[in-house]
C-alpha cells in the first residue's frame, strides 16, 4: 500500500505526483520520477543529475522518507531541480579581449 502521496515541482510550475511505499529511499523514487519524466522537459542522465528538496534540504539520495519525517497518507510538495547540462564555452569567447593563455587582468576597487 502507497504511504506517500507526493507531488513534484520543477522551477517552471510543471509537476509529477507519484506514490511511493514505506522505506523507499531518495534514489529510488528518483528512478521512479525518472521514468514518469515529462513530455516537454528535457531529460536527466541519472539519479545524480536530479535534487530533489524538502523544507528547505537537498534530499541525499541514501536515505528514506521517513529519515526526512515526511508526512505520511496525505499530499506532500517537493521540488526537484535537474542539474543543467554542461556548457562548453568556445574557446575564442574571452573576456575582455584576453588572449588565450594569457592571465586575466586583475581589477580592484576601492571604497573610501
Amino acid at each position: 500500500m502507497a504511504v506517500y502521496t507526493i507531488k513534484f515541482m520543477f522551477a517552471d510550475a510543471t509537476t509529477v505526483s507519484e506514490t511511493f511505499d514505506t522505506g523507499s529511499n531518495i534514489h529510488d523514487a528518483k528512478l521512479k520520477i525518472i521514468a514518469a519524466w515529462p513530455a516537454g522537459k528535457d531529460p536527466v542522465a541519472g539519479p545524480e543529475d536530479l535534487k530533489m528538496i524538502h523544507g528547505g534540504k537537498v534530499l541525499d539520495n541514501l536515505k528514506t522518507f521517513e529519515d526526512y519525517k515526511v508526512p505520511q497518507r496525505q499530499q506532500v510538495i517537493m521540488h526537484l531541480q535537474p542539474t543543467p547540462p554542461n556548457i562548453k564555452q568556445e574557446p575564442s569567447a574571452t573576456p575582455h579581449g584576453v588572449t588565450p593563455g594569457q592571465p586575466a587582468p586583475i581589477r580592484c576597487c576601492t571604497i573610501l
